[in-house]
């Protein structure tokens, strides 16, 4: 797998996150990852910050909570997109989980 892909959608309130259902079922059928894969995450916020910074400081756990793997697992998968559910527009992008 070179992609993390997470679909975003957007509300008034905060952001649904889900794993593209692609990865989710690569991630599924891999047994040797022994993933708790959660359907999807919802993150509100009182202000609407910049997605852009936003996203750099809370994409690892994000992630982590939508495949139930540790960071060290999550490091061998690829680069982590955070794409609009809408327009498929990359909101965000990471080559790298930082450890």
């Amino acid at each position: 797998m070179d992609k993390i892909l997470i679909r975003v959608s957007q509300n008034t309130d905060g952001d649904i996150f889900r794993l593209d259902p692609r990865v989710k079922k690569l991630i599924s059928d891999a047994r040797h990852y022994q993933a708790n894969i959660v359907d999807k995450l919802f993150i509100a916020y009182d202000n609407i910050p910049h997605e852009k910074a936003l996203y750099n400081e809370i994409y690892q756990q994000i992630v982590t909570l939508l495949t139930g793997l540790s960071i060290e697992k999550i490091q061998t998968l690829g680069t982590i997109q955070f794409i609009d559910s809408v327009d498929e527009r990359i909101l965000f992008e990471k080559e790298r989980i930082n450890a």
